[in-house]
């Protein structure tokens, strides 16, 4: 019990520095800031799936997972047209308000659709 306790309480620690670490490999690699958020954000969604996961969630069946699944599609629809618009390579005056200029928008939106993606997988009823 003191075992799964203490587990509970260090894994989010030390995954959350290990993703400190990985920030700076990360960034010196990639040329693309957009790219590094999402990653970012993607990594942050799994970490805070695996805590709720640690924290004793045993819930194997989700009634919202339809919705959650149907929520995430869309995050990453908007990830991608707001990337496309991001690289120029989708232009038209209505997509304008999709454009990002702060890196923060990306991570949180990536980190939403992977714990989201990632819950209705674990809820979908087998």
């Amino acid at each position: 019990m003191f075992l799964r306790k203490t587990l509970v309480f260090l894994l989010p620690l030390l995954m959350a520095a290990g993703l400190i670490f990985l920030f700076p490999v990360l960034g010196g690699a990639a040329q693309d800031k957009f790219l590094l958020s999402a990653i970012c954000g993607a990594l942050i969604g799994l970490m805070l799936f695996l805590s709720a996961q640690t924290s004793g969630s045993k819930r194997n069946h989700d009634p919202f997972a339809g919705f959650m699944l149907s929520s995430s599609i869309v995050l990453f629809a908007l990830l991608l047209v707001q990337y496309l618009v991001y690289r120029n390579l989708l232009t038209a005056p209505f997509l304008s308000f999709l454009s990002v200029s702060s890196v923060y928008a990306p991570v949180m939106e990536s980190a939403a659709a992977v714990f989201l993606l990632l819950s209705a997988m674990r809820g979908i009823k087998r």
